[in-house]
């Protein structure tokens, strides 16, 4: 296939770019189809059901983190055995990841329909939008057996090195996500109901779309001939359930967060909902190079060149934190242009996700800490050790400050300060994880 890339020779960092690049784009359209959620929903709804949306963002990343963060199980899979050169084990990795796919899209769909209710009260979403935040929750639900299948079937696409049509997938189920978005809400007045069900039919197009060019791949795929391999859901759980735990501890503290911004009131909840769609491009931006990094690990740990992991991560960090330095400022120098995008004319809106953009957007690059080191972990099958850092250090540390430390000082600026200080503090806890790993896989090796 012309559009794959070779990782296990060469130069790394141009092979990486031709790799990451796609991923970026891709991973940055998946993201704005909730920012095109938010933008026309405020312009074309209300500041309410700008929240309602803004407040149930997290919640909503805690599931679709969980299938990205299981995904990486059948990345790492598949890149190991591309690594070794075993074409039949590549397909019935395929095979199993399309099955486990399915039945936990359909299994976590019905749960999250069902506990968006008590979740919503849970997380103390203002009175004013929380059933609309319900209501939005219970329709994006609908679409979790597409968006589990979507995050599978392109981990095995990235796993033979593939970037570029998953990108294809995404760029016309976005165009579809954003012209759906328009109609129900400006026109048919559906408001939030609109949006997600925009998103769930664009979900829907992006899988049909991908399972065609997978079935159009040297894996194989065929929906006839699919089989179930328990050796194989074996080592993609190994690897896939530690990091999808990550995803989601990675979503529990930002929900954690979410209550203490809500306590601020219903302009709050917006202020912030502008805001994220900004950090969330940026996250995603970031973590594609990681998810570079751990396919790059995985297929030259299949090919036996251990001495090319280090030089992989130190490659990584540099296009990360440049890419992430490079956004990060670009989006706080129109920030004002973004704000008014979503909130035109509110003011106590306005001013919120400006003390946002400030504390996190700006110094989003040291988020890099954590992502990259984190990316070389999972492609060396270490998502345990990956699992425990981000437990303890993301989600413990912003517990401590919202118990401890918050309540002597309950404003915007010093929560929002929690953000950027977790990100340095599980950083160096995972370099730290990292050189530990290295060191006794030089001496098993030896």
């Amino acid at each position: 296939m012309k559009n794959k890339v070779d990782m296990i020779n060469g130069r790394l960092f141009p092979q990486m770019m031709k790799f990451a690049v796609p991923l970026i784009l891709s991973s940055i359209l998946q993201t704005l189809y909730n920012a095109a959620d938010s933008l026309i929903v405020g312009r074309y709804g209300s500041s309410n059901a700008l929240g309602a949306v803004g407040s149930v963002g997290p919640i909503v990343n805690t599931l679709v983190n969980l299938f990205m963060g299981l995904a990486i199980g059948t990345n790492v899979a598949v890149a190991r055995y591309r690594g070794e050169g075993n074409g039949k084990m590549v397909k019935k990795t395929s095979d199993t990841a399309v099955i486990i796919a399915l039945v936990s899209g359909i299994v976590v769909g019905i749960l999250g329909f069902f506990i968006a209710r008590p979740v919503a009260y849970l997380v103390k979403i203002d009175a004013e939008i929380i059933e609309m935040s319900i209501l939005y929750m219970q329709i994006y639900f609908l679409g979790m057996p597409f968006i589990a299948l979507y995050n599978f079937i392109s981990a095995t696409m990235r796993g033979i090195g593939d970037t570029k049509n998953p990108m294809i997938s995404l760029v016309i189920s976005g165009a579809i996500n954003v012209v759906l978005n328009i109609i129900f809400v400006k026109y048919f007045f559906m408001g939030v109901a609109g949006v997600a069900l925009a998103t769930v039919i664009s979900q829907i197009v992006g899988f049909l779309i991908i399972l065609h060019m997978l079935r159009k791949s040297d894996v194989g795929f065929s929906i006839k001939g699919i089989s179930f391999d328990k050796k194989i859901f074996k080592f993609t759980a190994r690897i896939g359930i530690p990091a999808g735990i990550q995803g989601i501890t990675f979503s529990i503290s930002n929900t954690i967060m979410i209550s203490s911004i809500n306590s601020f009131g219903a302009a709050a909840a917006a202020g912030h909902s502008v805001e994220s769609q900004v950090e969330n491009i940026l996250y995603v931006a970031i973590n594609s190079i990681a998810q570079t990094v751990t396919t790059f690990t995985s297929q030259n740990i299949g090919a036996r060149k251990i001495r090319r992991i280090t030089p992989i991560m130190l490659c990584g960090f540099a296009i990360a934190i440049t890419e992430g330095v490079l956004l990060s400022s670009i989006a706080y120098l129109f920030k004002d242009a973004i704000i008014a995008m979503f909130a035109p004319g509110d003011a106590a809106v306005a001013s919120f996700a400006v003390v946002k953009f400030k504390y996190v957007v700006l110094p989003y690059f040291v988020i890099s800490m954590i992502e990259i080191p984190s990316g070389t972990l999972r492609g060396m099958g270490a998502t345990v050790v990956s699992m425990l850092m981000s437990l303890l250090g993301v989600c413990g540390f912003r517990l401590l400050w919202l118990l401890v430390l918050f309540p002597m000082n309950r404003t915007p600026e010093f929560l929002f300060t929690a953000y950027p200080a977790s990100w340095f503090v599980t950083g160096c806890m995972y370099i730290i994880a990292y050189i530990i790993l290295r060191k006794r896989m030089n001496t098993n090796n030896g």
